[in-house]
């Protein structure tokens, strides 16, 4: 699909350098806005389970784990993918939701936010799940600036951990319609 000068389609496997310096771009610059840049250890933990993600999409072509890439000229300028849940969700929602995907790695370049990449990617995204006959997902998110973001689009979170990650910073998870 194409919007304004955004491509979005699936990945090629010799972009995957590309993608994963992206990708450490991006949570960087969240942990930054998100004040968590001193807690380096969870961004190289959550940087390697992205890294691992995609390469279980290129290792299944895209059956165990779905990856879209946004793309402005040569540059990968958004990410998004489905797949099988997270352990943390899991755990969180004491696998009351396992049967349901879980839509994550909603990235998008900061220089690039706010110009509906995200919602180009979803609506991707949706449309393969579609295929799949897939008629619902799970997100979740611990980010504050994203929590309102999903809040807008998708309404209240069906589960609220409050002071999950520190006082004040609560988990929440939602369950979309498709």
């Amino acid at each position: 699909m194409k919007r304004a000068d955004v491509t979005v389609r699936r990945p090629k496997k010799e972009e995957i350098f590309q993608i994963e310096e992206f990708m450490r771009g991006v949570l960087v610059d969240t942990y930054i806005r998100e004040q968590i840049d001193e807690t380096m250890y969870d961004l190289q933990e959550e940087l390697a389970t992205k890294k691992a993600y995609l390469a279980s999409y290129f290792e299944s072509d895209g059956k165990d784990r779905y990856f879209l890439v946004a793309v402005s000229g040569n540059k990968i300028v958004g990410t998004m993918e489905f797949g099988v849940q997270s352990t943390l969700l899991k755990e969180l929602t004491k696998e009351e939701l396992k049967e349901v995907p879980e839509m994550g790695t909603a990235f998008v370049h900061p220089d690039h936010q706010g110009q509906g990449i995200a919602s180009t990617l979803l609506e991707e995204l949706k449309r393969e799940m579609r295929s799949r006959d897939i008629r619902e997902f799970c997100l979740d998110s611990g980010y504050q600036r994203a929590q309102r973001i999903w809040k807008r689009k998708f309404g209240p979170p069906r589960y609220t951990f409050e002071n999950y990650w520190a006082e004040g910073v609560s988990h929440e998870i939602w369950i979309v319609k498709i």
